[in-house]
């Protein structure tokens, strides 16, 4: 459905960063939920595929070259929130969280230390602390009446926006 969507396709056609970042986030989602629903069904415990954490940690680091650190944000969450759920994140494992690290930072470092040798501290200052941590605040505001966006779903969203209608009273 996702796909389909009237928006995602105006903003992959405009080349912007947030059809990739969505890309990114869709494959580590998709790596981890593969990891996590392995582990509840006890499969393969002892050998478990690499396939998954190099999809994840590969998406992961992609996602930060694109976008910063956001990705962090939404991998992060959802481990929260089913570590919390579960009272248990031993399947963080099947991910392979210290291989998996280092080769994002392989992927990830080069270009930090690129930025950093040309630029010096003050981009990433200027990233994070200016221009990330603005948006969660009211930097991106529109000055449009309340209520615009969910009007704006209907046609954005379609043909996805009736099947989250009909699950709206199951969530």
């Amino acid at each position: 459905m996702m796909c389909a969507s009237v928006l995602l396709g105006v903003e992959a056609r405009l080349a912007k960063t947030d059809a990739m970042l969505l890309l990114c986030v869709v494959a580590a989602m998709g790596a981890m939920a593969r990891a996590y629903l392995s582990w509840q069904r006890a499969e393969d415990e002892t050998h478990p595929p690499w396939s998954w954490p190099a999809i994840f940690w590969t998406a992961l680091a992609v996602g930060i070259l694109i976008k910063g650190p956001l990705i962090l944000m939404f991998a992060g969450l959802t481990i929260l929130a089913l570590a919390i759920q579960d009272r248990d994140a031993s399947w963080l494992w099947r991910l392979r969280p210290v291989w998996g690290l280092m080769w994002m930072l392989v992927l990830v470092l080069p270009w930090f230390v690129a930025i950093f040798w040309r630029a010096g501290e003050t981009f990433f200052a200027d990233s994070v602390g200016g221009d990330m941590l603005s948006k969660l605040g009211a930097q991106e505001s529109h000055g449009a009446p309340p209520g615009l966006y969910l009007a704006l779903f209907w046609i954005t969203f379609w043909p996805g926006a009736p099947l989250a209608a009909m699950a709206a009273p199951a969530v």
